[in-house]
């Protein structure tokens, strides 16, 4: 991308964007598939057993789809100061 023209904030923008946007959907789905397997499958269960008790909480996964997040902004930007050292010509002379 730089080599077309994008400049390093630029990139950089985009990879920390583009791993928030991985993680904020993996985070909906995945509450949202816990939630539908909750209410269904962990439901019936618990009614089988005496001893259990169900309740249905979605803090648990709000706080680590939010660490989730985090991890991605995290590790997109720790990826960028890796791999975009150096000049854009040094980085194509290297990629051939």
């Amino acid at each position: 991308m730089r080599s077309i023209g994008m400049t390093q904030k630029q990139l950089r923008k985009l990879i920390v964007y583009e791993g928030m946007y991985y993680a904020l959907f993996a985070g909906v789905f995945g509450v949202a598939a816990s939630a539908v397997l909750s209410l269904t499958l962990v439901r019936v269960m618990a009614e089988a057993m005496w001893y259990m008790q169900y309740e249905f909480t979605v803090v648990p996964a709000m706080v680590t789809s939010v660490i989730c997040l985090l991890l991605a902004v995290c590790i997109s930007m720790m990826t960028d100061k890796v791999w975009n050292k150096g000049s854009i010509v040094e980085q194509l002379r290297e990629a051939v």
